[in-house]
């Protein structure tokens, strides 16, 4: 069986787990997870004896193209995704006056639903640009544009925007301790909590990356490689033939 992550045991706003998860995990011949921190959640909050990790894998159209900036576009910073409590849309807000102090050309572009608790409280800052539900490719245009992406997430179960980022080169922030930053790595800007001096910091620690820590993004997408659609699969065979001695 898969588990993507176990958020609803951290955050109300998450819904709810299946009741006999925990029997389901201890039925199963294991369970497979997109990352190590998650692999240890389950183990430790599931019982589970065996668990594989397999990553999502990365849209073959994120390895096709380079993030590239186009200087007649006002400079814009992106965050793509949901707006529960968990996305950490809360530290954003704070982080981000801070964030405009330091660079105040500098916009912050959002893709997603509006949530009453989450983002709302960021379109009321300046500098700050809604554009709603986006489809793919309006999206993989935003990242290739974009000075970096921000997944200022507390917890996710993997974080696909650090992945694809990093697949087009394209800086990217997360917070430490996180599956993000896992995914990450050294070519991620991380900031050490969600604190908005700490936040800003890394936003505009990654905004001039291009120019001062070419390498950085350069390795990012070498260790994108791992996530291509034809190495996960290779993953997945692997892991099947083992649970079901193929």
């Amino acid at each position: 069986m898969s588990i993507l992550d176990l958020a609803p045991l951290h955050f109300s706003d998450e819904g709810r787990l299946p009741r006999n998860l925990r029997e389901q995990v201890c039925r199963a011949r294991g369970v497979v997870v997109s990352t190590h921190l998650i692999a240890d959640e389950v183990r430790r909050e599931l019982g589970a004896e065996k668990v594989w990790l397999i990553p999502p894998a990365v849209g073959d159209r994120f390895y096709e193209h380079r993030s590239s900036v186009n200087e007649s576009v006002h400079p814009y910073v992106l965050h793509v995704g949901g707006a529960t409590e968990r996305k950490g849309l809360d530290g954003l807000a704070r982080a981000w006056p801070v964030v405009r102090a330091a660079d105040p050309d500098l916009d912050l572009v959002m893709v997603g639903p509006v949530h009453a608790t989450g983002r709302t409280k960021l379109l009321r800052l300046d500098g700050v640009r809604w554009v709603g539900q986006a489809d793919d490719e309006t999206v993989l245009d935003l990242m290739i544009g974009a000075r970096a992406v921000v997944v200022p997430s507390t917890y996710e179960g993997f974080g696909m925007p650090v992945a694809e980022s990093m697949a087009l080169g394209s800086p990217v922030v997360v917070l430490a301790g996180t599956a993000p930053a896992e995914v990450g790595g050294d070519a991620a800007f991380c900031a050490a909590t969600g604190m908005a001096d700490d936040l800003a910091e890394a936003i505009l620690g990654a905004v001039v990356a291009r120019e001062i820590e070419p390498r950085r993004l350069a390795d990012g997408v070498l260790t994108a490689q791992q996530w291509t659609v034809s190495h996960i699969c290779r993953v997945q065979m692997q892991v099947y033939q083992e649970a079901f001695g193929g």
